[in-house]
């Protein structure tokens, strides 16, 4: 039994151990935004000043807007310059804005736009070389389980965020300190990336080889080169990246793929991934900012202590439940994980803007929670398998330029359905991830069930 748990839950970490400081680099990366996009600036600029939350709406795109312009050019140029630099340059960047915040006064708010441009030039710095890095160090057959770490950090630290951000507020008396807290978290990361992550990180990419594998002996395998990537690439979600190279059918690791299905080539696949993208952030987003605001007005909780307490129990089973549902999902087929996925998730934000106790708002908030735990790590492991290795910073950058594209759009699109309906954010997000999940399910074809990890 002890063995099992200790498979499920540190296999990947002892098979990858680079992604301990990945992990906590996130951890912070995520709390630091979870605090001030979620919690702190909402109530700061509705609650404490008193303006429209469209205002906060455009405050929040400000920030999407420098990550939008930056993140292609930070993912091509850790590429060439490797990883660890613009991972330290992303919270180093990031690292004054919210102590200024902290002191800022309430006739001075403009200056925040400048402030959160300034944040969303380190989050282009940081993500795309995060992301890439956990594709580097991690092995195909492990990326889902890689990718599910990645995504319970992810969720854990959006939750544990707010919660710490409470528990400042409760010591210190000040309703700021958060802000404080967020650069401490900053400081973190910056330590973090400086002294445990190599220097030559990603960089032997370029060489064809994965992180995970450049210290190790490589086999040589029989290798033909294919012009045409639609008629030679395997189909989407069968584990091997597409790209120039392809292995030919007598190597004993890789088969070519079956005949035409009927479905969209990989080539034609590419502009319905970055649909599907843009649409699931742009509902994502149009909600992220104002949940504090629906506690806090609909659900009548005052006390900015509690408020960041209540997205912990969600967040505590999607801990516990994220990597083992990974190790379920790499087994299976990755775009099927996907449109259940979005299914699920758009079900139940049908049916939140109806639902006004918490503890039934927070039993579906879990429900929405897990389905996109189940997804999320099965549609990056899809897109990163079809990325060529010299060009993962490149590949993770567009997908989080297309992430970053709807969510440019989402906070102000929230923050107008806000100013008209508490409501309507939630139905607007409901209808496009159920957008989402149809264009999924008619156009995403099938692959291969992918091989167990081993790790």
């Amino acid at each position: 039994m002890l063995e099992r748990i200790s498979h499920a839950y540190l296999g990947i970490f002892r098979r990858c151990p680079l992604l301990v400081p990945l992990a906590v680099i996130a951890a912070c990366g995520e709390m630091v935004y979870a605090i001030l996009n979620n919690y702190a600036i909402p109530l700061l600029v509705v609650t404490d000043l008193h303006l429209r939350a469209a205002v906060l709406g455009w405050v929040t795109s400000t920030f999407l807007a420098a990550e939008l312009l930056l993140k292609v050019p930070f993912g091509r140029w850790s590429d060439r310059a490797g990883r660890r630099p613009f991972i330290i340059a992303g919270p180093l960047l990031a690292f004054g804005s919210p102590i200024v915040m902290a002191f800022l006064p309430g006739r001075f708010f403009p200056v925040l736009f400048p402030l959160r441009a300034m944040d969303g030039v380190g989050s282009a710095s940081l993500w795309p070389s995060v992301f890439a890095s956990v594709v580097d160090v991690a092995e195909a057959e492990s990326r889902v389980v890689a990718m599910s770490v990645l995504n319970t950090v992810y969720v854990g630290s959006v939750a544990l965020g707010p919660a710490l951000a409470g528990a400042a507020i409760a010591i210190t008396g000040w309703n700021r300190s958060p802000f404080l807290l967020a650069s401490a978290l900053l400081a973190v990361a910056i330590g973090w990336a400086y002294f445990g992550l190599p220097a030559g990180l990603g960089r032997q990419e370029r060489d064809g080889v994965s992180g995970a594998a450049a210290a190790a002996p490589v086999p040589d395998l029989p290798l033909t080169l294919t012009p045409d990537r639609a008629a030679s690439d395997p189909p989407l979600g069968s584990g091997r990246p597409a790209g120039s190279l392809a292995v030919s059918p007598d190597s004993p690791s890789e088969s070519r793929p079956s005949g035409a299905s009927g479905k969209p080539s990989e080539r034609s696949l590419m502009p319905i991934i970055l649909f599907i993208t843009i649409t699931q952030m742009m509902a994502v987003m149009m909600l992220a900012q104002l949940l504090v605001l629906y506690a806090n007005q609909d659900l009548h909780i005052v006390r900015r202590q509690v408020l960041g307490l209540i997205f912990l129990v969600p967040a505590g089973i999607i801990a516990v439940l994220s990597i083992p549902i990974g190790h379920v999902v790499e087994r299976c087929d990755r775009a099927r994980a996907v449109q259940c996925a979005l299914g699920v998730t758009a079900a139940g934000l049908w049916v939140i803007p109806f639902v006004h106790t918490l503890p039934s708002l927070m039993l579906l908030a879990s429900v929405v929670l897990l389905a996109y735990t189940v997804g999320g790590p099965a549609w990056l492991a899809l897109v990163a398998d079809q990325s060529p290795t010299d060009q993962r910073g490149r590949t993770m950058g567009a997908l989080t330029t297309a992430q970053a594209a709807g969510a440019l759009l989402g906070p102000v699109m929230g923050g107008h359905l806000w100013d008209l309906s508490h409501r309507y954010p939630f139905i607007g997000s409901a209808m496009l991830l159920s957008l989402a999940a149809l264009v999924a399910l008619v156009f995403l074809p099938r692959g291969p069930r992918t091989r167990a990890a081993n790790c």
